[in-house]
Formats: C-alpha cells, sequence, structure tokens
C-alpha cells in the first residue's frame, strides 16, 4: 500500500490558446465610390460606407484546464 502512495504524483495545468487568422482589416467598414447625391439642386459623385464596421471582433480565446 505504502508504494502505492509513494508512486501517486498529482498534476495539473491551465492555458490559453487563440486564433488569428481574421482576414484583414474586417473590423473596418470599407469604401464605396461613384455615388452620386444631391447637394443644393446639384448632382454631385462622392463616396460612402459600403457596411458597418464589426467593433466586436477579436481573436478566438480557447482555455483549457
Amino acid at each position: 500500500m505504502l508504494a502505492l502512495i509513494s508512486n501517486l504524483k498529482l498534476r495539473a495545468s491551465w492555458g490559453k490558446a487563440g486564433n488569428d487568422k481574421i482576414t484583414d482589416y474586417a473590423y473596418s467598414s470599407s469604401l464605396t465610390s461613384n455615388m452620386n447625391y444631391t447637394f443644393n439642386n446639384q448632382l454631385l459623385v462622392g463616396t460612402t460606407a459600403a457596411g458597418r464596421p464589426n467593433a466586436d471582433l477579436k481573436w478566438e480565446e480557447t482555455t483549457m484546464t
């Protein structure tokens, strides 16, 4: 019985891994040009955002114990 207890080991570990495979500039909105606007009864060409930015985008994280 004593030999069984002397060979007993207690191990523990903790770690956090991540994934950074996010496409470039996915957090920001892109721009679209050649958009027509009316300003002071004149037709003007401009640029506007093509979508909403994603401020919540972040690295994937996995924590293991």
